[in-house]
């Protein structure tokens, strides 16, 4: 005897459902393709899908198991085959029910009559939380872009332990059917990730079909040690043209040519700074960061943006915050060899994200809005610091920032940001956070433990008043 049932138990959005089966007793038992004579999927009692088609009728019957016996995690679905016991929901589903109605034929079960199953779904489908966007500057216009960033949580990284989220939804098989299609959900024009791993081929693929083009990826060729994850940036090819892209890489940042060697040499002279610098070569994660020189085709205006995921692994928070120190000072010392050669009379505007590991009180955010630092090693002292008049997005809102970009079982901070030069880009708009973040993420609707950020943003534009509204996203 066997019995049919759904996976997964929750209806999701863009999610493969599929119907299966498994044994109630110990007879042995498999269904061979050639015992099916239909599968049907109805969605509130409408057919949406069904098995063999028209074209499948005049095949030869397979003797092969049609039928996954249980849904494994990380098992890859591929090939026509298995694509019969599934059915992909669109967002026309949200809300429905489903009900799945196979037919065996009696002959390969050696029954008196056809065995007809139906099995009934326990819920409706689903789909993620849908949010406002705060309006912040004006009524938006033709010559605004969306930027998001967002760390869509690698699965090097991700421990069961730490959600509530249940664990076939944790890992990569399952993510990867909601990643691309959330973030694009929301439409920007420029798209940061953070913990990006090389095997999430399907997001750059989906992104690409949205006319979205990749910075480069990890190339794991074995001539040394390579992170685990990456930044890794996005950007429309109808809105932006690629004036020069690159990889921080902190493990060769010295030989990178990202810096110059008086710069280089000025580092390694210091106590302090030489300390820390080779801490930042020895990092082996949140180590590589995406530097984008982009210009907007609709006002001819440059763009300059660095996709960041600060380190955070250290034996003590201590030396975490001195090397996430370390790593942004290198940024600006990257920012200032780079717009002298580029633009030495004129600022460009600049876009710094990602995750900094870092809450607003604490050191890099403060050394980013104020532009200097006093940091010490053992007896000595140095002052670092920057040029560049960063504000925070987020900052904007009358609350301040957001209480937290990240929700696990046991932390809930605000780590993640969309730094802007504010002298030069205008805000216009953020997608709010809200208040539906109330369990631990990732959900079964939500990829990632961290909650993605988006803004609309300007270059150059006029500043207006400051008004407060929403509007749906």
């Amino acid at each position: 005897m066997v019995s049919f049932f759904i996976v997964p138990e929750t209806l999701v959005v863009n999610v493969p459902t599929y119907i299966c089966y498994q044994q109630t007793n110990s007879t042995k038992t498999v269904i061979p393709e050639s015992a099916i004579k239909s599968i049907q999927w109805f969605v509130n009692d409408k057919e949406v899908q069904h098995y063999p088609s028209v074209s499948d009728d005049h095949k030869e019957p397979k003797k092969e198991s049609l039928f996954q016996k249980i849904f494994k995690l990380g098992k890859e679905e591929s090939g026509s085959e298995i694509k019969k016991n599934w059915f992909v929901p669109d967002s026309s589903h949200v809300g429905g029910t489903l009900k799945v109605r196979v037919v065996l034929k009696i002959k390969e079960l050696h029954e008196k009559s056809e065995h007809v199953v139906e099995v009934l779904s326990n819920g409706t489908f689903t789909t993620h939380p849908t949010r406002q966007m705060y309006i912040y500057n004006s009524e938006s216009d033709e010559n605004d872009f969306g930027f998001t960033t967002y760390n869509i949580m690698a699965d090097c990284y991700t421990h069961p332990g730490r959600y509530k989220t249940p664990e076939y939804a944790l890992f990569r098989p399952y993510r990867k059917h909601l990643m691309a299609k959330y973030i694009n959900f929301y439409k920007s024009d420029i798209v940061c990730l953070q913990e990006f791993e090389p095997e999430f081929t399907e997001v750059i693929k989906e992104m690409d079909e949205e006319g979205l083009t990749s910075t480069p990826t990890i190339i794991r060729d074995g001539s040394r040690y390579q992170p685990p994850d990456q930044c890794i940036s996005f950007y429309r090819r109808s809105r932006f043209h690629l004036i020069q892209q690159h990889i921080i890489d902190y493990n060769i940042i010295t030989s990178s040519g990202l810096i110059s060697k008086e710069q280089i040499e000025k580092l390694k002279s210091n106590p302090v700074t030489n300390h820390f610098l080779e801490g930042v070569l020895k990092t082996n994660h949140h180590n590589r960061f995406s530097f984008l020189h982009l210009t907007d085709l609709k006002t001819s205006k440059p763009l300059i943006v660095i996709n960041v995921h600060l380190y955070w692994g250290a034996p003590t928070e201590d030396w975490n915050y001195k090397l996430q120190l370390m790593q942004f000072y290198i940024i600006t010392l990257i920012l200032d060899d780079y717009t002298a050669k580029h633009s030495p009379n004129t600022p460009i505007p600049i876009i710094l994200c990602g995750d900094l590991n870092n809450e607003p009180h604490q050191k890099v955010n403060k050394f980013i809005t104020q532009g200097v630092y006093n940091e010490n090693h053992e007896k000595d002292l140095y002052t670092f610091k920057h040029s560049y008049k960063f504000s925070s997005v987020y900052a904007n809102h009358p609350m301040g920032e957001t209480s937290f970009t990240i929700a696990t079982k046991s932390y809930q901070k605000c780590i993640d940001y969309i730094y802007i030069t504010k002298s030069n880009i205008t805000v216009k708009s953020w997608l709010e956070v809200g208040n539906h973040y109330s369990e631990t993420l990732p959900s079964v609707t939500e990829p990632s433990d961290h909650i993605l950020l988006k803004a609309n943003l300007n270059l150059n534009s006029e500043k207006l008043n400051t008004t407060e509204k929403k509007i749906d996203s």
